[in-house]
């Protein structure tokens, strides 16, 4: 047993699986696609955030940058969590980016459900990673601004109960199943 492993990556790739009809045992390519589809969304929010922030130009930019490095390129191709993961946490950071810079939280209407979702969702795929990541670029942010007013643009209670709905359920199954193993 993996007891160790979230169970994301697992369920992406099942259904990948009978999504495309491919063969569990000799059609690799199936299990890949995720990465895949991981890696191309988190270039595409990169450019987006950047767009966001300063314009089509460094979109432009970004994407390219993004699209060109080599680890993504190479986690793009194989079936890991790493790529998917980088969507979950590029999602988390983007959403918090939106809300630390944004002046009117009526733009900003849906961000605080990719938050919690994308960081509930990165705990299905790789633990604590993502969560951490955004709870230490909240850190910093409150460091260098003594400021945490702009947070409350996330909603923090009902993104917290999101974030539950989304990961608790694996938890208590895989608790329970393991015997806290």
């Amino acid at each position: 047993p993996r007891y160790k492993k979230p169970v994301g990556i697992y369920w992406l790739q099942s259904a990948a699986l009978k999504l495309t009809g491919a063969d569990p045992q000799t059609d690799i390519w199936a299990y890949r696609l995720i990465s895949v589809l991981g890696a191309t969304i988190s270039v595409l929010v990169i450019a987006w955030l950047a767009a966001f922030m300063f314009g089509g130009k460094a979109a432009l930019i970004a994407g390219l940058f993004a699209a060109s490095m080599f680890t993504l390129c190479f986690e793009a191709r194989i079936a890991k969590t790493d790529a998917t993961l980088l969507t979950c946490c590029v999602i988390a950071q983007a959403a918090l980016a939106r809300a630390y810079v944004a002046h009117a939280s009526d733009k900003l209407r849906f961000d605080w459900l990719a938050f919690w979702g994308a960081l509930g969702i990165g705990i299905l795929i790789k633990g604590p990673v993502a969560p951490l990541l955004a709870a230490l670029t909240t850190a910093a942010l409150f460091a260098f601004d003594r400021n945490i007013a702009w947070f409350k643009r996330l909603r923090p209670l009902p993104g917290i109960a999101l974030l539950a709905l989304v990961a608790a359920p694996w938890l208590i199954a895989i608790t329970m199943k393991s015997g806290g193993a």
